[in-house]
C-alpha cells in the first residue's frame, strides 16, 4: 500500500512525521527511507520538540490530531524557535474535511487530506523539498 517508487523527493531530506496511527507513521516513515529521506518519526508533538531540539529537519509531517499538545500549539512553539528561513517546512495531515482552513490556521506550507494516494505526497512534498 505505502510503496511508490517514483524517486519523485529529493534525497537527503531530513524529514520528521508526527502522526499518532503507528500504520500510517511506519508506512510513512519506511516508504520515505526507501526514496533517500533521512526519516524520523514520533507519535507526538512533545517528542518532535525534544528531536528538534538536538537534530536538523528540512521538513515536518504534522498531523492534526497527535495525542499531548495541540498542532496549533506545536507550531506556536516552533515558530518561536526558529526564524522564518531556518524554519522547517510543515505539512499537515489530517483527516477532517476542514483540513485547508487548519492547515493555513496554524501556517503550514500545504496539507494532505487523508487518505492519500503516496503520489500525491509526493506532488505535495516535491515543492516544499525544492526539488527540480
Amino acid at each position: 500500500m505505502f510503496i511508490y517508487n517514483a524517486r519523485a523527493i529529493n534525497r537527503d531530506v531530513r524529514t520528521l512525521i508526527i502522526e499518532d496511527n503507528v500504520g500510517i507513521r511506519t508506512g510513512l516513515e519506511l516508504t520515505l527511507q526507501m526514496d533517500g529521506h533521512e526519516a524520523t518519526s514520533t507519535d507526538c508533538c512533545e517528542h518532535a520538540l525534544a528531536l528538534l531540539e538536538s537534530r536538523d529537519f528540512d521538513l515536518i509531517l504534522l498531523d492534526l490530531n497527535t495525542r499531548g499538545i495541540s498542532a496549533f500549539e506545536f507550531m506556536k512553539r516552533l515558530n518561536a524557535v526558529f526564524s522564518e528561513d531556518a524554519r522547517p517546512k510543515v505539512i499537515v495531515i489530517s483527516g477532517s474535511e476542514q483540513i485547508e482552513f487548519e492547515a493555513k490556521r496554524i501556517g503550514a506550507l500545504n496539507w494532505l487530506r487523508k487518505p492519500f494516494e503516496l503520489q500525491h505526497l509526493y506532488q505535495i512534498i516535491k515543492p516544499a523539498t525544492n526539488c527540480a
